[in-house]
């Protein structure tokens, strides 16, 4: 297979496997450590894939490819987790309150019959 055709293969599916699997800190770290071309901003990171050059592909691609097997360990141990979970049903007791008549001066019964109009 020519270089040309392998390298665009691999472009390839970093950019379908980035779409797929969550951004982590592992691989922004990844980014910054060797020094592979991004930009980050408060919505997330990008990597112009296009752009990079071949050790920098490299990178990313054993990243995908060992992060897929992770991500799939850490999604099933949560559901484990999940699923050892035990809840204590509380009993909730209703509180009645008292309804209280309050007392008003003259001044207050007066500003009051006012609002009510």
């Amino acid at each position: 297979m020519d270089d040309k055709l392998l390298e665009e293969q691999i472009k390839k599916e970093i950019h379908l496997k980035l779409n797929q699997i969550e951004l982590t800190e592992d691989l922004y770290h990844l980014l910054c450590e060797n020094d592979i071309q991004h930009t980050s901003n408060k919505n997330g990171i990008f990597v112009n894939i296009s752009l990079l050059d071949e050790v920098s592909l490299m990178l990313l691609y054993n990243y995908i490819n060992t992060s897929d097997n992770d991500t799939e360990d850490k999604i099933e141990n949560e559901i484990t987790d999940f699923q050892n979970i035990v809840y204590e049903k509380k009993e909730v007791k209703k509180v009645i309150k008292k309804e209280v008549k309050l007392k008003l001066d003259s001044l207050q019964d007066k500003i009051i019959s006012f609002s009510l109009v």
